[in-house]
């Protein structure tokens, strides 16, 4: 079920960048984008809290179980208008990674990583 005023938007990610096999329908994830601006790599978070609709073509069902068949490189994801906009973006012109979230993960003070800051 899509929450009210979201979007469902898919994206495709290899093993490592959808956190392996331990994204389920229902789970919280983070998601950072790495690319290159001028000559700097940089990464960063581009939606700190987004939660996951479908892996494959598994979703969660109306009773709270998951149902349906599993092609995990596909995860479906529910986003405002506007995160649509920025993930579609971001899947076509950098390149996406996702990190599953507990309760505490807080990303308020946590600054883009270059190649300049990486090592402090």
């Amino acid at each position: 079920v899509i929450p009210d005023g979201q979007l469902a938007v898919t994206v495709t990610l290899s093993d490592p960048a959808r956190v392996a096999s331990f994204l389920q329908p229902g789970s919280e994830i983070a998601i950072f984008v790495t690319g290159q601006r001028s000559k700097t790599r940089f990464t960063e978070v581009l939606l700190p809290r987004t939660k996951v609709l479908a892996v494959g073509t598994q979703v969660v069902a109306t009773n709270g179980t998951t149902a349906g068949g599993n092609n995990s490189a596909l995860i479906t994801v529910a986003v405002t208008p506007f995160q649509a906009k920025q993930l579609i973006h971001a899947s076509q012109t950098l390149s996406l990674y996702f990190g599953l979230r507990s309760a505490g993960a807080d990303f308020d003070n946590v600054p883009l990583v270059t190649d300049e800051n990486l090592l402090k």
